[in-house]
């Protein structure tokens, strides 16, 4: 447990070092491969990859995707750099989430003429499901405004 908190200040002197020397982009680029794809963003509760993390959220849509926790806010620049955290969601990511949300919840076979065969065995959304269904669908209503 001691070594999550440390993480981005590992990496930090890597990349700090690496700066110095000749090869600092390729070293970049490096640690940058090795950490594409994997879990390794502490979200409090669970490790996720970078892709899922942004700067920040206008909703919480926690467990698809997080905003950059407080305690990382100070490693911004080297997580934009090194793990290409984004500033902020777009409308694909959200609708990508209600997708997700949809397969979770869906018969067994989750094609589009599968569901309209089989409404009746799919699951409903929880209450956390459907808030959060409701909060993306407004989040992407506003971003087409």
């Amino acid at each position: 447990a001691g070594v999550v908190p440390r993480l981005p200040s590992v990496l930090e002197d890597a990349v700090s070092g690496a700066a110095r020397g000749p090869a600092s982009e390729a070293a970049v680029e490096r640690i940058s491969e090795e950490l594409r794809g994997r879990p390794w963003l502490w979200m409090g509760s669970k490790f996720v990859t970078a892709d899922k993390v942004a700067l920040s959220t206008p909703a919480n849509a926690a467990p698809y995707l997080w905003a950059l926790p407080p305690d990382l806010a100070c490693f911004t620049q080297l997580l934009q750099l090194v793990a290409r955290i984004r500033p902020h969601f777009g409308t694909s990511d959200w609708v990508a989430v209600l997708a997700q949300m949809a397969l979770e919840t869906s018969a067994p076979d989750a094609s589009p003429d599968a569901a309209r065969r089989s409404a009746g065995s799919a699951r409903p959304l929880s209450a956390a499901q459907l808030e959060l269904a409701l909060t993306l669908v407004q989040t992407v209503s506003e971003d087409h405004l």
